[in-house]
């Protein structure tokens, strides 16, 4: 029962990519009558079974395949002799998809809300206090028309399309903030703008989020 609970990479396979890891790349042990259950979010369920000490082998195969053991105090570790995973508490991981769904309900509320407002205010949508935060989520989508033209072998090189996205990711924590400051002045016309000004400050903490892991803005080449 000691080994039960969510385990994530360590050491991650990528250091900027050690956010994403953690959150979508997290696996879960449990107990299933004499044997393990190893449930990686994105992969099959494996069933280990103990073959002696702290050895076990996976459903699919013939010899020993995994291992758990002890690194410091404290730390629970399980190994294919690949990958090393690490358990981490609960509450880190839900910490983790809380700040990922504020954040994505935030930008499909600034993206529903900027289209209503388009066809309601059209000319006048500029003076409005989801105007910065919706063209800032929109310009995420300006790069993508670059990377379809540019080769796959060039995607972690300095290109036009890769710089447009490492400056529309840095562009959208900016039209957050404006939003907020927006709704906080104009909350009064309706109570709508402090909706769009909630909606904007669940954004910006995935971004503070995003910026402390390395991911924001989003630089593909290498520095």
């Amino acid at each position: 029962a000691q080994w039960h609970g969510w385990y994530t990479l360590s050491p991650n396979r990528f250091e900027t990519f050690e956010y994403l890891d953690d959150v979508f790349g997290a696996a879960h042990v449990s107990a299933d009558d004499d044997s393990l259950l190893l449930a990686p979010m994105r992969q099959a369920t494996r069933r280990l079974r103990p073959v002696g000490e702290y050895l076990f082998s996976a459903n699919d195969r013939t010899t020993t395949s995994h291992v758990f053991l002890r690194g410091e105090p404290g730390d629970y570790l399980l190994s294919d002799g690949f990958r090393t995973y690490q358990r981490v508490s609960t509450a880190y991981l839900v910490a983790h998809w809380t700040s990922v769904l504020m954040g994505l309900s935030g930008l499909t509320w600034i993206v529903l809300a900027g289209l209503i407002s388009v066809i309601r205010h059209r000319s006048a949508l500029l003076r409005q206090p989801i105007a910065p935060s919706f063209i800032a989520t929109v310009l995420l989508f300006l790069p993508m028309p670059f990377f379809m033209a540019q080769s796959f072998m060039a995607l972690g090189d300095f290109t036009l399309a890769s710089g447009l996205l490492a400056t529309v990711t840095l562009v959208l924590p900016l039209g957050m903030l404006l939003t907020i400051v927006r709704a906080k002045k104009m909350w009064k016309e309706t109570r709508l703008n402090l909706l769009h000004g909630l909606a904007a400050i669940f954004v910006l903490q995935w971004c503070a989020i995003l910026a402390g892991a390395g991911l924001l803005p989003l630089r593909l080449w290498a520095l």
